[in-house]
């Protein structure tokens, strides 16, 4: 492969190819429509990475007091992730895009703050996050209901569980209706009880007005039973890392929009252009 890469342009796309083949077929039939649409492509390559992909900083730019770096794979142009960090980035596989551990803890690995990024429509802009936001065990349709709750013992058999159960977690966002504001997401929720994502929830406001008027919830896969969600004046409750109860509402759309300005704007200043995004309805030829 090395030596394609000195063989001219048509060798050179060859190499593109090969990168990007695994990737782009996650998402090559999605839809640009909704966030419902696109999730379980950009969440299949959450769970399954290309691990034997490098990853290279395609582009970076300090903006205000952070870093943004841009990364894909190595020898390709194309962007998969925005890293955000305080001291500029120099080797970009210190991310971890699998969960490591400190001793028997899910962690994020040394890079915490990153996320993939997607350009669902093509015009250069990002409108689909998903972002890191912690790691912990997920709960599937086999899980044992006298599992201990938070805080009590478990035995060796209940560990093993725990480990062999954790992930990244990844929290999804998606500008819908393209005008850089972000208007519907999936979101973890916790097991009251325990230190288990039990769910997802999808909430969106589907009259781009910051307000959430459609909600509810899965399990494993979007396409099992969904379950609907009250939406009461405060937001929708729920369970989050490292806290007993929050509310998703207009001040966590608001949040995450700030992410999304701060990335494009960071993109623009990199001069990236639509074809270093990927998006489906124009795949890698």
């Amino acid at each position: 492969m090395v030596a394609l890469m000195f063989g001219g342009k048509n060798n050179m796309r060859a190499v593109l190819l090969a990168l990007l083949l695994p990737i782009s077929s996650l998402i090559s039939q999605a839809q640009t429509g909704s966030m419902i649409d696109f999730f379980r492509h950009a969440d299949s390559m959450t769970i399954h990475p290309s691990l034997d992909q490098q990853l290279a900083i395609i582009q970076q730019k300090k903006l205000g007091d952070n870093y943004v770096s841009f990364i894909g794979p190595k020898g390709t142009s194309i962007v998969l992730i925005a890293a955000v960090t305080v001291e500029k980035l120099t080797n970009p596989n210190l991310i971890s895009r699998t969960v490591d551990f400190v001793k028997d803890r899910p962690t994020t690995g040394k890079i915490p703050t990153w996320g993939y990024v997607f350009d669902r429509n093509g015009d250069g802009k990002i409108d689909y996050l998903a972002l890191v936001e912690g790691a912990a065990p997920y709960k599937n349709s086999t899980f044992p209901v006298d599992y201990p709750a938070r805080k009590k013992r478990v035995d060796m058999a209940q560990m093993e569980l725990f480990v062999n159960s954790c992930k990244l977690v990844f929290n999804h966002y998606a500008d819908d209706n393209f005008d850089g504001k972000i208007d519907a997401l999936v979101h973890i929720d916790l097991d009251p009880e325990r230190d288990w994502v039990d769910r997802q929830i999808v909430a969106r406001s589907t009259t781009f007005d910051d307000v959430f008027d459609v909600a509810w919830a899965f399990q494993g896969s979007m396409a099992n039973v969904h379950e609907k969600i009250g939406i009461t004046s405060t937001g929708i409750l729920f369970h989050p890392l490292n806290s007993p109860t929050g509310y998703l509402s207009k001040a966590t759309l608001a949040a995450r929009t700030g992410i999304l300005s701060y990335l494009n704007a960071s993109a623009a200043e990199c001069k990236l252009k639509w074809f270093n995004f990927i998006h489906p309805e124009k795949p890698v030829e």
